[in-house]
């Protein structure tokens, strides 16, 4: 009779699949620190305007009459004189000049002259005012 031969069927074995090493990241260096903020930047100091450069704004483009030319103003025939800060002094060109300054920047203001200097001051307020009708 015949006899059956068992058959030995292989099993084929599973191979697992390869793993795939990933290799560790590499440890990320901090940030270097930011460098300090820079300083702010100082505010422009505004100069402080002095009472004579104050009466020198007023009064050099007031027209004056010089010698019956037209078209004349203060600061052609004045130049202003840094002194004192409370008085603005001035230089005149010609000595023609101080009536007619006078005459341009009163009653505002009053003029006189010492040495080689025209001072030009505020007329004070009075101190009771008059009553105006």
């Amino acid at each position: 009779m015949p006899t059956k031969k068992n058959k030995v069927t292989k099993k084929t074995a599973k191979k697992a699949p390869k793993k795939v090493v990933t290799p560790a990241p590499a440890p990320v260096p901090p940030p270097p620190p930011a460098p300090p903020a820079p300083p702010a930047p100082p505010k422009p100091v505004v100069p402080v305007r002095s009472e004579a450069d104050k009466i020198w704004d007023e009064i050099k483009n007031l027209p004056i009459q010089m010698f019956g030319l037209p078209d004349q103003y203060v600061l052609q025939h004045a130049t202003p004189v840094p002194i004192e800060p409370s008085t603005l002094y001035v230089t005149i060109r010609s000595t023609a000049t101080l009536p007619s300054l006078e005459a341009a920047v009163s009653p505002a203001f009053t003029v006189e002259l010492q040495d080689k200097f025209v001072l030009i001051k505020r007329t004070p307020k009075p101190l009771i005012p008059s009553k105006q009708r």
